[in-house]
């Protein structure tokens, strides 16, 4: 058996996205938009931006490749909605952007509202496997795409992990 091509390799050498769904991507690109905001000065004045900014920027950048050729090789229906999902997260992420710049005028709310709304997008994105998993049971095949979810679902364990060491080590 051959070794298995990465999905977006996969979907430019075919010119098609066949049965492969763009929601794990569509919520990884707004999770990765909502972090990089998190990260501004204006909103998080603690060290580790630049980090946090970083790492969500390249997400964002690979994420933006996945959705581009969801976008063109969909077809045409599929690609007006992922479009405008897109649109719509972009639209979301700036107003909440200026809201919270405009309107909340202390760094620690700040920091406090958006990274509440980041929590929210992480859970979102780590779950959004699953919907991997109910293609997999309901057509039976697409075992490929398993050890993806498998592997998010491990990242989850490992940053929850890391967030109850942090809070633990807090309080101590």
């Amino acid at each position: 058996m051959g070794r298995r091509k990465p999905t977006f390799i996969h979907m430019w050498k075919k010119k098609s996205v066949e049965k492969f769904s763009p929601f794990p991507y569509i919520v990884a690109f707004l999770n990765c938009g909502l972090w990089l905001l998190y990260g501004l000065p204006w909103i998080q004045q603690e060290e580790g931006n630049l980090l946090i900014m970083t790492i969500n920027g390249i997400g964002l950048a690979i994420d933006m490749v996945y959705l581009m050729l969801f976008v063109l090789y969909s077809k045409k229906e599929k690609r007006m909605k992922i479009f405008f999902i897109i649109l719509s997260e972009i639209v979301f992420i700036g107003s909440l952007a200026i809201l919270v710049i405009t309107l909340v005028h202390c760094h620690k709310k700040r920091s406090t509202i958006v990274g509440t709304i980041c929590m929210v997008a992480n859970i979102l994105m780590y779950a959004s496997p699953l919907t991997i998993m109910k293609l997999v049971i309901k057509t039976k095949s697409g075992v490929h795409a398993l050890p993806s979810s498998f592997f998010s679902f491990l990242c989850s364990i490992s940053w929850t992990a890391y967030a109850i060491v942090v809070s633990t080590s807090t309080f101590l």
